[in-house]
């Protein structure tokens, strides 16, 4: 096995140009074959169902084609936002009964996934691979006390706890499985951490500038909040409600700022932070306080990591190193300075909006200090505890719409949710795999390698913000939510072996 880390001889850092494919020649190939899809989409009816998915399998198979496997994964990843209804293999006779009513992308990754990752389990037994507990043990027990808890509570409640299975535990674990086995370098997790922000701020615009965008009703705050579905061409959508966008925003805004402070382009970095400060205007639209207050968390967590604990010890360096470091990694000094610059950004967007917003009592759910008298945060705290109160009866789960069916309110946790449909031998696998992988992650802190220590830096500040608004916010109720939420772990469990 290759060691994780490297040494301090490999300090250079990455730029945008790391970014792009080596060869013009397949970026023109793979955009000309997207623009005759496209083309050749405009007169197909949405309900030829089968003749649009034949369409969309030409560029991903000339993806394929181009750049191999982890091209599958990328798209797979930063696309998951955009769904594509085009069918259900519900329609079809086997598959319909394996999958059941999932969407085309899950029922997707549930077959050719599997069918990958099976292939890969019998290569590496031909090649006499050693066998590796983590992070393997600890997903087979998930999958299989997921598996019991939602055949057994589905044979009386119905199938309805089946599909959750599905399209969260099994789905969730092949996401992660895939990252694990394709993110294989520090520029694939480069890429994907850089194209979830990056897909992020499209969304963001997106989901402003579009007729279609619909707000949703809060009972608390009496306004709208930003969440709905929106149409894109070529039968294209994005669905979600606030808690879903506030999350998911939360997340990129954090990935945003750690690409601020690594980056050393003074032209990238004012990008970065005009990037953070959009999604930080459109996450108020969700009027959040998790989402707003992760953010935060997480904007503070990487600034104290590059201020107190830089990735080379610059005092005890020798004169070429320290000058090799300071040209890829920024001073205390520029670190305050940027720090102090975000921040005014910030209370600038967030006065300039509370001003202008049509309702004061947003300023009072934003900011609210008595959190004892909150409604809503009373709410979730006593959802809480009747979802905890249930599985202690019920130490193998009570299914992961317990909680619904006796309160008439859906979890507003992840850890509740989890609890719920795993059991608590099955949380209790997935803390450990947690557990490990943020264990990958502080090695990485440990790093001598500037580029792996960057990255580790905005994965835990990442992973951090996702553990911190699951507490008020179920990051999983969504298939992209889903998607980013697995392939988080995966990127850390795969910091372990990095390869050079």
């Amino acid at each position: 096995m290759n060691k994780p880390f490297g040494n301090a001889e490999r300090t250079r850092s990455f730029s945008l140009r790391d970014l792009v494919p080596s060869s013009l020649p397949q970026l023109i190939a793979f955009f000309a074959t997207v623009g005759a899809a496209v083309l050749a989409g405009m007169d197909i009816p949405r309900s030829n169902y089968i003749a649009r998915a034949m369409l969309v399998l030409v560029p991903v198979v000339v993806v394929g084609l181009l750049w191999g496997p982890f091209a599958y994964l990328a798209l797979l990843i930063l696309a998951s936002p955009f769904s594509l209804p085009i069918f259900s293999f519900a329609r079809f006779p086997i598959f319909g009964d394996l999958i059941g009513p999932l969407s085309f992308e899950q029922g997707a990754v549930l077959i050719f996934g599997s069918a990958f990752l099976l292939y890969l389990f019998v290569k590496s037994i031909r090649e006499r691979k050693q066998f590796q507990a983590m992070p393997f043990v600890p997903l087979g027990v998930v999958l299989i006390t997921g598996f019991f808890a939602a055949a057994f509570f589905a044979w009386f409640a119905g199938s309805e706890e089946l599909n959750w299975y599905r399209q969260t535990i099994l789905y969730g674990v092949i996401i992660f499985l895939l990252t694990y086995a394709l993110a294989r370098t520090a520029l694939h997790i480069r890429l994907l951490t850089f194209g979830i922000m990056l897909t992020g701020v499209a969304f963001s615009v997106l989901v402003t500038v579009l007729p279609s965008s619909a707000y949703t009703y809060d009972a608390y705050t009496q306004v709208g909040r930003l969440g709905g579905e929106w149409a894109l061409p070529l039968g294209f959508r994005m669905a979600g409600d606030s808690v879903y966008i506030s999350t998911y925003l939360g997340l990129c805004s954090v990935l945003a700022w750690g690409e601020t402070l690594g980056n050393r382009s003074f032209w990238q970095r004012i990008a970065f932070i005009v990037a953070n400060v959009w999604l930080t205007r459109v996450q108020l639209l969700t009027i959040s306080r998790t989402g707003l207050y992760g953010e935060i968390i997480g904007i503070i967590l990487i600034t104290l990591i590059y201020f107190l604990r830089p990735p080379l010890n610059i005092s005890d360096s020798s004169k070429s190193q320290r000058s090799r470091t300071r040209q890829i990694y920024l001073g205390r000094f520029e670190i305050a300075l940027i720090t102090l610059g975000l921040l005014a950004l910030l209370t600038f967007q967030i006065t300039n909006f509370v001003e202008n917003f049509q309702n004061p009592d947003y300023v009072l759910r934003l900011f609210e200090s008595d959190l004892e008298n909150d409604a809503n945060t009373q709410i979730r705290v006593d959802l809480f505890w009747s979802s905890l109160e249930m599985n202690l009866a019920s130490p193998l789960g009570t299914g992961s719409f317990a909680l619904p069916s006796v309160t008439g309110i859906n979890d507003h946790s992840i850890y509740t949710l989890l609890l719920s449909g795993l059991g608590w031998l099955g949380l209790g696998a997935l803390v450990a795999l947690f557990v490990w992988c943020i264990g990958r992650l502080i090695r990485g802190l440990n790093s001598t390698d500037i580029a792996i220590w960057k990255l580790s830096v905005s994965l835990f500040a990442g992973i951090t913000v996702l553990l911190v608004m699951g507490l008020g916010h179920v990051v999983i109720g969504l298939h992209w939510g889903i998607t980013i939420f697995w392939a988080m772990w995966g990127l850390s469990a795969s910091m372990d072996r990095l390869q050079p």
